[in-house]
Parts: structure tokens; sequence; C-alpha cells
């Protein structure tokens, strides 16, 4: 873990711990949100076609929201483990450590910036 202070590290723990558990919350409460909107709608009785089609949009959205949610999880996962196992701090492309101010400011960083800006580029992540 290259340039880190342990004080850093555990900043970084907790700050990464922090989102996961916010990340959990929200993940979980899109499924009920929505079973509430489709249970209130058809205890309102008859409606509008309009009326399927929002919650349709609704479904989608929720859907496209849990599919994003669920990735950043992941990599805040992957950012505990590379954590708990010692490789946090060096990017997974070149090797080379990761500046500390990166990864102050974007604790998930699996990669240094040259590399995560090449990935870009090139259509990966």
């Amino acid at each position: 873990m290259y340039g880190l202070t342990s004080g850093e590290r555990e900043q970084i723990r907790e700050r990464l711990e922090a989102r996961r558990r916010e990340l959990e919350r929200q993940i979980d409460a899109i499924g009920p949100s929505l079973d509430q909107e489709q249970r209130a709608l058809r205890a309102a009785g008859p409606h509008d076609p309009t009326d399927d089609a929002e919650l349709g949009r609704d479904e989608e959205n929720s859907a496209a929201l849990e599919h994003h949610l669920e990735a950043e999880l992941r990599r805040v996962l992957a950012a505990l483990s590379r954590l708990g196992t010692g490789d946090y701090g060096t990017c997974a492309a070149c090797g080379e450590p990761i500046p500390t101010s990166r990864l102050m400011t974007y604790p998930e960083a699996e990669h240094c910036i040259g590399c995560q800006s090449q990935a870009e580029r090139t259509g990966g992540r």
C-alpha cells in the first residue's frame, strides 16, 4: 500500500464501509418502493392505460438504477478486498502506485490516472 499512512488507510476503509452500507440500503429500498407503487395503482381501481406505461417506465428506471448501484457496490467491495490483501493502492493495469490524492478522492480507484484514461479512450473500464 504505497504512500498511505495507517491513518489514511483507516480513513479510506471507513469511507468505503460507509459507502457500502449506503449502497446496500439504497439497493434494498428499490424493490419495495416499486412494489408499493404497483399496489397503490391496483388499489385505485380502473386506471388509464397511460398509468401502465408510466409504471413500465418506473420499472425500467428502477432496474437501471439498481444496476448502477450494484456496479458501484462491486467496486467498493473490491477496494475493501484490496485493502485486506495489501494490494490496495497499486494500479491493476501497470502495477505502479496510485497517487494518494487519487485514492483519497476516489477510494475505490483500481487504476492510476494514466491507465484509467487509456481504458476510457479504448472503451474499457
